[in-house]
């Protein structure tokens, strides 16, 4: 039996044509799955500007905008009438005071923490000290001296009085609160009541006296301090302003009344009095305190303390003065 030639070479081009397709496929799938990324990002980038560039995006866009402008712009309106409110409340409280609501003391811890470092300031170039305590007990000491030399400042059991030396000391005062009490818009002046707590512990007056009572006529002059100073200082306070710098005039100060002061009585001398109590001295202790509430009625109400400002700045002219209203 013949075997016809045409079959043979059919049956070998089917055996030559089955791996050649199967290697096509394969190169087509794996070209299909490298350019699938390509395609699905062509496929989402092609809905996104679709969706982005739409009229519904668009609008949309635009209402989200709107929407966030007009939320900030009534936040910063919401904030700008309230920060407007409490500014007019707090300037018409401040104007009614002393008008049509009473006076609310508040604490002045920024004014103690000023007074505590310009009390005493150190000079650099020596070991003197200037500040507000040398300029106080430099007047101070004024007041008193001029006080122990009048002849009625002495009382009839002390035949000898010198002053020696004063000093308030280095701790500055503690202002316990300040009162707003009135406003006078026509003569720009603020009237302050003040309450001053004054714990001086190393402040003391030196003086040099000989007692001359008959109970203590041997004794010599001696030199006695008198320190420890413990009182609260009611004080009435007026600041005037004025339209050019530094826009304060003076700052008057006085007395609202003359308080109770509580101080020591030590002599200092080596002989004669040194340990002996001055309680046991009534005279003495008295005339003491007389002194002090003397002192301090200068500047009792009506009379003024007045402090120039612009004097005080420039460091030259009267700073302090006394006035009477």
């Amino acid at each position: 039996m013949e075997i016809d030639p045409d079959i043979h070479d059919h049956e070998r081009m089917a055996s030559k044509a089955v791996p050649v397709s199967y290697m096509r496929r394969s190169f087509d799938s794996f070209v299909f799955l490298a350019l699938m990324p390509f395609r699905l990002s062509r496929i989402v980038l092609a809905l996104s500007w679709k969706v982005v560039f739409s009229r519904e995006a668009l609008l949309l866009l635009v209402y989200l905008f709107g929407w966030l402008f007009l939320s900030r712009l009534s936040r910063h309106r919401s904030f700008t009438i309230q920060r407007q409110s409490e500014l007019f409340g707090f300037r018409t409280a401040i104007e009614s005071i002393g008008k049509s609501s009473p006076a609310v003391p508040e604490s002045a811890a920024w004014l103690n923490s000023l007074l505590a470092k310009i009390w005493r300031i150190k000079y650099s170039s020596s070991n003197g000290f200037g500040g507000l305590e040398p300029l106080l007990s430099s007047h101070a000491s004024d007041i008193m001296r001029r006080l122990l030399e009048d002849s009625y400042s002495k009382p009839n059991g002390i035949t000898h009085v010198a002053f020696d030396s004063f000093t308030f000391g280095r701790a500055p005062p503690l202002v316990q609160s300040v009162e707003i009490r009135g406003i006078d818009d026509e003569n720009s002046v603020l009237h302050l009541g003040v309450v001053v707590g004054m714990l001086f512990d190393d402040s003391a007056l030196m003086l040099d006296i000989r007692p001359s009572s008959l109970e203590y006529k041997t004794l010599p002059t001696t030199k006695i301090s008198i320190n420890s100073l413990d009182t609260q200082v009611k004080l009435d306070a007026y600041v005037k302003g004025i339209p050019d710098y530094p826009y304060i005039s003076t700052v008057n100060i006085t007395l609202s009344e003359i308080p109770d002061v509580n101080l020591r009585i030590i002599p200092q001398s080596e002989s004669g009095l040194k340990g002996v109590d001055f309680g046991s001295f009534p005279v003495v202790s008295k005339w003491v305190k007389d002194l002090g509430y003397s002192t301090l009625a200068e500047y009792l109400k009506p009379q003024y303390l007045s402090i120039n400002i612009p004097n005080w700045l420039r460091g030259d002219g009267e700073i302090i003065s006394y006035f009477k209203e």
